[in-house]
């Protein structure tokens, strides 16, 4: 079986550029993405960085230039409450913040034969860096019906943009990390998001990046319409796959932890494998992947455990 690394920040590594860097050139974006397709052979090649911010950056907010090799973070928030969603201008691709950017990048890495996915964020994503995370979640206990009509707003805005990177011939991916447990109930996540994901996903099926305690809403997620999900390390992951597996027509990609990859120690990697393999194979339409490779993951470690994976075969139940 396939181990897929995950490669958004660790293209950097690859050209001697900070994530910073790369994430704001598009001749450094495709080298990076580039020399990282080249080395590990990966499917998807997500032509970004800083996944979730390149909307709200393009909204008006500034994305910060860290002093190290980190993701860039984002500045203080730009909206002062949740009406500020409802006069947001329709983005272009062509035109707003590094959308443009992005496009361009992702036209040269499909030309050099990479499968490619542009990055969107999902609505709660957009909202919380727009108004900043605590008054987002403050205003779903006190004011969910504001937030469901302002999480609708950006589902239309974000399926107006898949379409149009669609009409490029460009696949997108969603990315909406901020929308699950433990960050937001599961109750909130059915009655907020989950709506929100529906009208995203029914304009442009595309695969929903979801991680955190999911199994808490893996019925609910599924039912929104993703082609595609992942099982993150940090949930329980039997009982999502479980779920997972009345859904067999949703593609899932099963993560490694994060700390199986660090650290050098072969056989705590290989013990992680054998663990989400036996649950991929429970799934006709599972794979695994390593999670968000850090800047500094040793390249030849994930390479080693990327040709184990295919080569060996795994026995073991966790």
């Amino acid at each position: 079986m396939k181990l897929y690394p995950v490669v958004l920040e660790h293209a950097a590594q690859f050209v001697d550029h900070t994530p910073w860097e790369v994430s704001r050139d598009a001749g450094l974006l495709v080298r990076a993405h580039g020399a990282a397709w080249e080395f590990y052979g990966h499917a998807p090649v997500v032509c970004g960085v800083d996944v979730y911010h390149l909307e709200v950056e393009a909204w008006g907010a500034v994305v910060e230039q860290p002093r190290d090799n980190g993701v860039p973070p984002l500045g203080p928030p730009v909206l002062s409450d949740l009406h500020g969603i409802f006069d947001l201008s329709a983005l272009d691709i062509h035109k707003d913040g590094r959308l443009p950017l992005t496009l361009e990048a992702a036209r040269l890495l499909m030309r050099a034969g990479a499968e490619v996915r542009v990055p969107m964020a999902g609505p709660v994503s957009i909202a919380a860096g727009l108004l900043g995370f605590e008054p987002l979640l403050i205003a779903m206990i006190t004011d969910p019906d504001t937030v469901r009509e302002a999480l609708s707003v950006l589902a239309d805005q974000q399926a107006r943009l898949a379409r149009q990177w669609l009409a490029e011939g460009m696949a997108p991916i969603l990315y909406e990390s901020a929308g699950g447990p433990p960050l937001v109930s599961p109750h909130a996540f059915r009655s907020l998001v989950a709506p929100a994901l529906r009208k995203v996903f029914a304009s442009a099926p595309m695969p929903c990046i979801l991680g955190g305690d999911t199994a808490l809403i893996a019925e609910d997620l599924l039912a929104t319409g993703p082609t595609a999900v992942i099982c993150p390390a940090e949930t329980k992951q039997a009982a999502f796959m479980e779920q997972a597996s009345h859904r067999p027509e949703i593609a899932v990609r099963i993560n490694l932890p994060a700390s199986a990859l660090v650290g050098g120690d072969w056989n705590k990697a290989l013990a992680a494998l054998e663990c989400v393999v036996a649950l991929a194979h429970a799934h006709p339409c599972a794979s695994v992947g390593t999670g968000v490779l850090s800047y500094d993951a040793d390249r030849d470690f994930v390479r080693r455990l990327m040709a184990y994976a295919e080569n060996s075969p795994f026995t073991a139940t966790c």
